[in-house]
């Protein structure tokens, strides 16, 4: 588990401009709230869609879910609507660091099998290597500083966006 202060060694591009910045941002803005997101899924539009959306894009127009590998990659989400909660309350927080993430830590393959089982489809393997899997992130210093869990848990939360993604 990733906590807050552990010392981050990414091994890809995206993942080394995002340290760069928020170590930048805490030496150059020390009060500033900085939050490390997990795959963050929902309703709406995005410029990147995530596996729970592409897994389900292709469930709606394939009838087919295709996973990489075995699906044994492991992946954490974050409903949007708990980022935004998030967003709302952190006027009272200190400033810092914060992972925001849900709690669920799944692998490709058991996600791939609740939209698969939402949709009536079937899931094909393919013999691709997978991604890597990133580590879980630890969400206790944020949850415990707004006194409460304002996270949904990963099957609530799926449910809410396969029913409005149709």
């Amino acid at each position: 588990m990733v906590g807050e202060s552990i010392n981050l060694f990414p091994k890809h591009n995206f993942g080394l401009c995002k340290l760069f910045f928020e170590n930048l941002l805490q030496r150059e803005h020390s009060n500033s709230i900085i939050f490390r997101l997990s795959s963050v899924f929902g309703n709406g539009e995005s410029l990147h869609p995530n596996a729970i959306e592409m897994m389900s894009r292709e469930a709606i127009n394939e009838k087919l879910i295709t996973v990489w590998g075995k699906g044994k990659r492991k992946m954490q989400y974050v409903y949007i609507e708990d980022v935004i909660k998030y967003l709302v309350t952190s006027p009272k927080l200190a400033p810092g660091v914060y992972n925001l993430c849900g709690d669920d830590y799944q692998t490709i393959d058991e996600t791939a099998k609740k939209i698969a089982s939402y949709f009536n489809v079937d899931i094909k393997y393919l013999n691709k290597k997978e991604g890597e899997t990133i580590p879980k992130l630890n969400n206790q210093k944020l949850v415990t500083s707004i006194n409460g869990d304002l996270l949904s848990n990963i099957d609530s939360s799926l449910e809410s966006f396969l029913s409005n993604i149709k």
